[in-house]
């Protein structure tokens, strides 16, 4: 078995049995196969194990459950830095966890990372999951070195999540920092929801995240990204249709997420009406009235 007597899929050299990391890539995506070699595998010629069964002790078939396990015992002392120490192997890196994540949006998937111990210690130290780091920079993180959380659909505005994620990791609370991840399909939710992510949806995004976080840093420099942030458009956008859920209105009053024309934050109890004519000689409009952001009929009126 220490011969290197195995054709490798490149048909340029010849590896031995006992080699670690040696796999059968038979029907398995070619990009795949390269990225995997890239990593640390190895391939032997298409064909070689189902034409000689006796070999399946000693390589990896193009099963989910083998190839992770192959990779996870070549990449065993690998840091989370060390999955993308050069540009070719950040690349390799895009195309396995793509991979990944889509095999595991799948039941077979799904049931092969129940009974895999080797799978699952790979998808949790190799950086899987995606997230938007500072600036809204695409960056891609592992699931045991922090809080994972996926946000609701509707939530998809990279400076926001980017700018919630940097405030996160810049200030660890002595345990794992929380970070919002990235799914870019239906599918890859299911994955993530697989790997024990946790799933908010929309009003718990706005009640454990969004207006808790505005509350505590509206003196913040993270304040104005929220204020100005997609998502701050779409809840006031929805104050009128709110009405209904009253935790998440009363947390609404309690929060300072209004500017004002000198761009303050604070609450929409503290303001009054653009059109309070009779008011108007008295108040200060650059502090007294919402700023212009604020100023629409629709939000006005759930204001």
């Amino acid at each position: 078995f220490d011969l290197p007597l195995v054709i490798a899929h490149d048909g340029l050299r010849l590896v031995a049995m006992a080699q670690p990391g040696l796999c059968d890539g038979s029907g398995m995506d070619e990009d795949v196969c390269d990225a995997l070699r890239v990593l640390g595998l190895t391939f032997a010629e298409p064909g070689l194990l189902a034409a000689h069964g006796w070999m399946s002790g000693h390589m990896a078939s193009c099963e989910l459950g083998s190839i992770a396990t192959a990779l996870d015992a070549v990449t065993a002392g690998w840091a989370e830095s060390d999955w993308q120490a050069s540009p070719k192997r950040e690349a390799a890196l895009e195309v396995v966890a793509e991979y990944l994540l889509s095999a595991l949006a799948l039941p077979v998937g799904a049931k092969t990372l129940a009974g895999s111990a080797a799978l699952s210690a790979l998808v949790t130290r190799m950086p899987l999951v995606t997230i938007y780091g500072a600036d809204g920079v695409v960056q891609r993180v592992a699931l045991c070195g922090v809080d994972a959380v996926l946000p609701p659909a509707s939530v998809c505005d990279a400076t926001l999540l980017g700018s919630l994620n940097a405030d996160s990791l810049a200030t660890p609370s002595g345990s794992r920092p929380r970070v919002f991840v990235v799914a870019r399909s239906a599918a890859e939710r299911g994955a993530l929801g697989a790997l024990g992510v946790t799933i908010l949806n929309e009003t718990r995004f706005y009640r454990e995240v969004f207006l808790p976080q505005l509350a505590s840093s509206s003196q913040s420099a993270l304040a104005p990204e929220l204020v100005r942030s997609e998502q701050m458009r779409v809840l006031l956008a929805r104050l009128p249709s709110l009405v209904e859920e009253a935790p998440l209105v009363e947390q609404l009053r309690r929060t300072p997420l209004v500017a004002t024309r000198s761009g303050t934050l604070v609450t929409a109890a503290e303001l009054y009406h653009p059109d309070a004519r009779m008011a108007a000689p008295f108040l200060d409009a650059k502090s007294q009235v919402p700023g212009p952001e604020f100023s629409s009929p629709e939000v006005l009126a759930g204001l």
